[in-house]
């Protein structure tokens, strides 16, 4: 790479770094100061949210099986035999 061709790209990162770090700092800002309180004049009342009644219940199976086998171990298994060599002896059946 040529020395001038070494400072365009160096100057694009910097106007890309600087662009994301001024974006990120003005987000941060914009819901820092659009998400403040509402402040209600003094003689109005805010209302609650509504509770939860005391008769109500919520029910939850969980069901354990005894030979289950995680998700990943299947991704990682098919990547294995993906990248797995034929010289070795194949599975025993």
């Amino acid at each position: 790479m040529f020395p001038l061709q070494a400072l365009r790209w160096k100057a694009r990162f910097a106007v890309l770094y600087a662009v994301g770090s001024w974006s990120l700092l003005g987000c941060v800002l914009y819901y820092k100061w659009s998400h403040r309180g509402e402040r209600l004049p003094p003689d109005e009342e805010r209302t609650l949210p509504r509770e939860i009644p005391a008769d109500a219940f919520f029910t939850s199976t969980i069901t354990y099986k005894q030979n289950a086998a995680h998700p990943i171990s299947d991704l990682y298994d098919t990547v294995k035999s993906f990248f797995a060599t034929s010289d070795g002896p194949g599975p025993e059946e």
